[in-house]
């Protein structure tokens, strides 16, 4: 018993001596899915980046542009579809578009009826 024992407290020093010891799998587990994580916040915050710059950007330039762009539009279809004087000189009349299409249409219809029929 004494042989038996004798291993006992061998195996029992042998356990100890090595419990304070890192298994290297479990090492090499701990780097890669460090690793991975790293990755994962090094591209997810370069992503938050480049949003925050494109929507800074959009509304820096992009918005300016569509603001001034929407007020000319509007000042021009004020104009296109209102009366006014263009040359008060030449007598020359501002009158709606939709209007005026219909006013030529109605002189070049007559026209173009008299150019078509033979004397």
């Amino acid at each position: 018993m004494t042989a038996h024992h004798s291993t006992d407290a061998a195996a029992e020093i042998d356990r100890e001596a090595h419990a304070d010891e890192i298994p290297a799998d479990l090492v090499i587990m701990i780097g890669i899915v460090s690793s991975i994580v790293l990755l994962v916040i090094v591209v997810g915050t370069q992503a938050w980046f480049y949003s925050a710059y494109e929507q800074t950007y959009q509304e820096r330039n992009v918005e300016v542009s569509n603001r001034w762009l929407q007020t000319v539009q509007n000042e021009q279809l004020e104009v296109l579809n209102s009366y006014g004087m263009t040359n008060r000189e030449a007598g020359l009349a501002r009158v709606p578009i939709s209007e005026a299409i219909d006013l030529w249409v109605s002189q070049n219809e007559n026209r173009s009826r008299s150019e078509t029929v033979a004397p």
